[in-house]
C-alpha cells in the first residue's frame, strides 16, 4: 500500500480545505452540501480568505500603508 506524499492529489485536497477554512473530505463526504449551498460556502470562504491576505499585506508593505483597508471588497476595483 501506498502513503499518500506531499504531492498526492488528497494532499492537495486537504491542503486547500484547510487554507479555506472549509470542512474536511469526511465531513463532506459523510453529508455532500447541495450545489447551490457549497458554491456558496466556496465563494465566501474564497472571499474572506483574500481579503485576509491583502490585510496582511497592507500591514507587511509601507508602499500600501495609505490604503483604508475597510474600503477593500473582492470583485470591485479599489479608488485607488
Amino acid at each position: 500500500m501506498k502513503l499518500p506524499t506531499d504531492l498526492s492529489f488528497f494532499s492537495s485536497i486537504r491542503r486547500l480545505l484547510h487554507t479555506y477554512n472549509l470542512p474536511t473530505a469526511y465531513q463532506l463526504f459523510e453529508s455532500p452540501p447541495s450545489k447551490e449551498v457549497w458554491k456558496a460556502k466556496l465563494n465566501c470562504a474564497m472571499d474572506q480568505h483574500i481579503i485576509a491576505t491583502w490585510q496582511e499585506e497592507i500591514k507587511e508593505k509601507p508602499s500600501l500603508r495609505h490604503i483604508n483597508s475597510d474600503a477593500i471588497s473582492v470583485g470591485k476595483n479599489h479608488y485607488l
